[in-house]
């Protein structure tokens, strides 16, 4: 964004628990994640926006 292009950043796990010692994501948000990707995939894949 600070150049002028729009972006979204995600991930599983919590920000809390993120980029310090014993970080961890649990299995469920692994899957969250990876259903929320897939979702999102097929939306924009919908969308047919130019490249």
């Amino acid at each position: 964004e600070q150049v002028g292009v729009p972006c979204v950043v995600c991930g599983p796990g919590s920000i809390l628990q993120a980029h310090r010692p014993n970080e961890y994501v649990e299995v469920g948000q692994l899957t969250q994640c990876w259903d929320f990707l897939g979702r999102l995939v097929r939306y924009l894949q919908s969308q047919r926006l130019p490249i």
